[in-house]
């Protein structure tokens, strides 16, 4: 947790990003709080009393700096550690944009979920189905799912990219400030680009959502994909940096080094041999 707890204290554009990030099993509270109040939970079990007392200097910098209400973190009943993330339901509609290249589609999605004790079934079939936006419908419904069920259903806005071929894909847009993003995309994957909680007073509102991404920006560009192919055999060649071999799955060419002693690939982590 220390160089977690260093990484929220280095500045503050870090820190407002950081505390941007949901929770790993909700998207109610932030990434900076969930780990506050892990650490408390933990604290009595740190055997090491320079350790414990760094961090505890460590948290009360990141809250004095940030005016964060330490005591209320400690005591908050709304994060919970022992929850998980179930998701029931995944609405989505096709974003029109006047750039986008062919062999693109964007798309703006709801994700309905619950954070839960309970032992429940993630219920999506795009998580499951790699084909799921290969032909692609409108489905965008009014809908109110809120109480679905009988559970207390919150919603997250997805921003999503499709690549209908494998490309190199170029993509400038705007979630918590301007980002530039690269994606060595597969023919027919999905990529979640953003994720973000919707309060009560947004969630049915179009206008309010379509500020947070400022679709009218986004600027996006796209590349074949180059492989660089080694001869079979034995015959591979080799260079100061080390031995280079094509990986069987992906394609991309690595560098066998002493940065690399596991003999996996760096882009998809398949066996090399």
């Amino acid at each position: 947790m220390k160089p977690l707890f260093k990484l929220f204290n280095l500045n503050s554009i870090v820190y407002n990003y950081i505390n941007k990030l949901p929770a790993p099993n909700s998207f109610k509270y932030s990434l900076v709080d969930y780990c506050i109040k892990l650490f408390f939970s933990l604290e009595k079990e740190i055997s090491d009393n320079d350790l414990n007392k760094d961090l505890n200097n460590l948290i009360n910098e990141i809250c004095t700096k940030n005016n964060k209400d330490l005591n209320s973190i400690k005591n908050s009943d709304t994060i919970d550690l022992d929850n998980s993330l179930y998701f029931h339901e995944f609405l989505f509609h096709s974003i029109k944009h006047t750039s986008i290249p062919e062999n693109v589609k964007l798309f703006q999605g709801k994700l309905y979920y619950i954070s839960s004790k309970n032992n429940q079934k993630t219920t999506l079939a795009c998580f499951t189905n790699p084909h799921y936006f290969t032909n692609l419908e409108e489905n965008k419904t009014n809908e109110d799912l809120s109480n679905k069920d009988g559970n207390d259903l919150h919603i997250i806005l997805c921003f999503v990219i499709y690549s209908e071929k494998d490309q190199n894909i170029y993509l400038e847009f705007k979630p918590y400030f301007n980002s530039t993003l690269e994606i060595r995309a597969k023919k027919e994957n999905h990529y979640f680009l953003y994720c973000m909680d919707l309060n009560d007073d947004i969630k049915n509102n179009d206008e309010e959502i379509d500020k947070n991404i400022e679709y009218n920006n986004i600027k996006i560009k796209t590349e074949e994909q180059k492989i660089e192919e080694v001869p079979a055999g034995n015959n591979m060649p080799r260079s100061d940096e080390g031995c280079a071999i094509n990986c069987q799955i992906c394609g991309q060419v690595n560098i066998l080094n002493e940065g690399n002693t596991e003999f996996k690939c760096t882009f998809c982590e398949s066996p090399l041999f």
